[in-house]
């Protein structure tokens, strides 16, 4: 069978880089996929600050972007970030609207959930990163009631604020000043 080229182009960069892109109704049928698995396929709606076809996988369930990289100190396990964090669903649902202006955690410590804490690390400061989470880096089967459905994908946007040795006065704490 022979291709249109427009499909063409999408079977050339799922080959490249493992990404699918259709678009229908608003969306972008995004579908992430390695040559052995796919790894996510879920409708992303075109209101969100996503560029699909540069993502890149970050392992199982996660993938990222960095439409700024940052070129000061780099986030590391064991390390105390700063980020501003926005959180959508795949439908433009904002999620994380909350009253911080930033959130001060430690690197690797568990308190975020998988696809967030993987995903801040390599980051550097000044920097901006967009990531996709699957369900099970994220909330999983559970959601969180009134705010995140069970089993959704979250899309995240960081920016890494300050990267610092040391501990935290208050874990995971939110920033309103």
């Amino acid at each position: 069978m022979r291709l249109r080229p427009h499909h063409a182009v999408q079977a050339f960069i799922t080959a490249l880089i493992g990404v699918s892109l259709t678009a229908t109704a608003g969306h972008a049928q995004v579908t992430v996929a390695t040559r052995d698995s796919q790894l996510l396929a879920t409708p992303i709606s075109a209101m969100l600050p996503i560029e699909v076809s540069r993502l890149r996988a970050l392992g199982p369930g996660l993938f990222a972007d960095d439409p700024v990289v940052g070129t000061g100190a780099e986030a590391t396990r064991g390390l105390v970030a700063r980020i501003r964090a926005e959180v959508w669903l795949t439908d433009a649902t904002r999620v994380r609207a909350g009253t911080c202006q930033s959130l001060q955690f430690k690197v690797g410590s568990g308190l975020l959930v998988s696809g967030a804490d993987v995903g801040v690390r390599g980051m550097r400061v000044g920097g901006t990163r967009v990531l996709v989470v699957g369900a099970e880096r994220a909330y999983g089967s559970r959601g969180v009631p009134s705010d995140v459905p069970p089993d959704a994908t979250l899309i995240m946007r960081f920016q890494l604020l300050q990267v610092s040795e040391g501990s935290l006065p208050n874990p995971d704490e939110c920033v309103r000043s």
